[in-house]
């Protein structure tokens, strides 16, 4: 029925003395390594069709559109006759936060590194294409087997930070207890196993949502953190098993937003023990895909074609299907916006600095509240129509947030003057470093964040794969793929998995219910409230589409994600 082929590359490269990706910390900055960071990948074919799909997963925090954009242009030019586009390569990250930035073009992104690194660019680029390609030429006859099973409740993997927003939902019913906060999360593993036709297993992807945040920000090593450990233990394990050299194992994320490694209400482990509480927590996560690895085999194997769909969407502006919304029309959502709690950081990994401190403190939400007031009344005597609209539209879909930043128009605390911000450079690097774009004018020359994003949908037999930019909190992620499978099933699909920080990355998807709290995923759902019923719309009609015949399918291909020019990038 289909042929697999798996790769594993080396992508270890960083500038030193320049910043990782995930903590936006400027003093996280890297000058050795702990562990090597890979990519793997996994090319599936069907044996009848022809159909084949690349299943990529690395070690890095998230993929960017540019760098999804230049993999797809460098297979089609170097290897045109392997046939991938855009829409049946499928690039996702274990989200580690211990791995090197500036491989964004997105200048907001490149703030705490600073600026774009070609050489962390360059070497993430061609070793996922050289993965992909090799994968491609190891294509043998194999069977996928499907798998999914829960860890027991007294394992300590992981534990929801932001249990209060959780609590909101009305699928919890009885609120649970800060003590219950390991249960707040969806403790299902989910396994897909590769064996060649003769029954030795050459492969494993693994998803399950918990942040790859076991090292903290005050480490200064290249490190793959929990997920790498438990890809490490399993390939070695597997590997001395078989006698199999070339065994890949992936352990990618899911429905991982509000989820964290780390005991939220018991003495945080010691700096020094972080790379020791990493490993410990990669053993967890080992251990149970070694379990569902094993049983796999036990179920039905995968059958049936291979299917592909992939469409950029404007979260900047989409009407949001009534359906999700209770009834509700009009609604939408708003172009870009960060709420205060995102600069504070997660409850898990707080990143208080000057800034933090004086806009909790001094500040607190009293500035964005005044900001709000001002532009909902004076600032309407002087404008267009058009702009009062667009003032009515950010602050009903942005709702309780915040408002700090607002990166589709360049923005800070209500003003486009960024040099007069009274909070001196001198005084925070990060906004001595942002003082510094406005002034070179690269703030002026693109968005500072994605808002054309790409939404993928992947099918494999009876497993489909939404491949969606973006970190999913537990809930939300169960209303995405409840949404999918219920148009899905109508062509056999029985499995639906989010597959978070897939193709480019703009921030969280959040619950309405959830956002409402404004923690800092609510904060980071940065094109409103309306977030997840606008990705549920785009679901819905773009898996209706797939249930068509090839042909007979109305896709809106028109639409193209924004791509710079080597003068509008900021290189610090």
């Amino acid at each position: 029925m289909y042929q697999v082929g798996v790769a594993k590359e080396d992508i270890t490269a960083f500038v030193y003395g320049k910043g990782m990706m995930g903590y936006a910390v400027p003093t996280h900055i890297v000058t050795d390594v702990e562990t090597p960071i890979h990519v793997r990948a996994f090319v599936i074919r069907h044996k009848n069709t022809g159909k084949t799909v690349a299943l990529v997963n690395a070690e890095i925090c998230f993929y960017t559109i540019a760098v999804k954009d230049a993999v797809v242009k460098k297979l089609q030019q170097e290897y045109p006759q392997m046939g991938y586009t855009d829409a049946n390569v499928l690039l996702s990250a274990q989200h580690t936060h211990s791995a090197p930035g500036g491989y964004s073009h997105y200048v907001l992104y490149n703030v705490a590194i600073p600026g774009f690194q070609p050489k962390v660019f360059d070497a993430i680029v061609n070793g996922t294409v050289k993965a992909i390609v090799k994968a491609t030429q190891n294509l043998q006859d194999a069977q996928l087997f499907y798998q999914t099973g829960a860890f027991d409740p007294d394992v300590p993997v992981a534990f929801n930070r932001s249990i209060k927003a959780y609590n909101n939902n009305p699928e919890v019913g009885k609120p649970l207890l800060k003590k219950d906060h390991h249960l707040a999360i969806d403790r299902n593993m989910k396994l897909l196993r590769f064996d060649a036709a003769g029954g030795a297993a050459i492969g494993a992807f693994n998803w399950f949502g918990v942040h790859t945040t076991s090292v903290g920000n005050t480490h200064h090593r290249i490190c793959f953190d929990n997920k790498g450990y438990a890809a490490q233990f399993m390939e070695e394990k597997m590997q001395t098993n078989t006698a199999n050299d070339h065994f890949v194992a992936a352990f990618a994320q899911d429905t991982g937003g509000d989820v964290s490694p780390n005991h939220q209400y018991e003495p945080a482990v010691p700096v020094n023990q972080e790379y020791q509480s990493a490993k410990k927590n990669g053993q967890y996560q080992f251990e149970k895909a070694s379990q569902l690895f094993e049983t796999a085999p036990d179920a039905q194997p995968l059958t049936g074609d291979i299917d592909y769909e992939l469409l950029y969407i404007n979260m900047a502006n989409i009407a949001v299907d009534s359906e999700f919304v209770l009834g509700r029309t009009g609604l939408r959502t708003a172009p870009a916006a960060v709420g205060l709690h995102m600069l504070l950081g997660a409850n898990d990994r707080p990143a208080l600095d000057v800034v933090s401190n004086f806009l909790l403190g001094l500040g607190g939400p009293t500035l964005p509240k005044l900001i709000r007031a001002y532009e909902n009344s004076v600032l309407k005597l002087f404008r267009t129509q058009k702009d009062i609209e667009d003032i009515q539209l950010k602050y009903r879909a942005h709702g309780r947030k915040q408002i700090t930043i607002e990166s589709s128009i360049g923005k800070i605390l209500g003003t486009y003057y960024i040099q007069k911000l009274i909070i001196p450079g001198a005084l925070d690097e990060t906004i001595n470093r942002m003082k510094q774009i406005d002034r070179e004018g690269y703030f002026a020359r693109t968005p500072w964040m994605p808002r054309i994003v790409p939404l993928q949908i992947i099918i494999i037999g009876e497993l489909a794969l939404i491949g969606i930019a973006a970190e999913i909190t537990t809930i939300a992620g169960k209303r995405i793929a409840d949404t999918a499978l219920r148009i899905l099933k109508h062509r056999g699909i029985k499995h639906v998995i989010p597959a978070s920080f897939a193709n480019g990355y703009h921030g969280y998807i959040t619950t309405t219910q959830e956002y409402r709290a404004q923690l800092y995923e609510g904060a980071h759902t940065i094109f409103g409230k309306w977030t997840l019923p606008a990705y549920q719309t785009k679901i819905k009609q773009l898996a209706t589409q797939m249930l068509k015949p090839k042909n007979e399918r109305q896709m809106d291909t028109q639409l193209k994600p924004e791509l710079f020019a080597p003068d509008e990038i900021w290189y610090g």
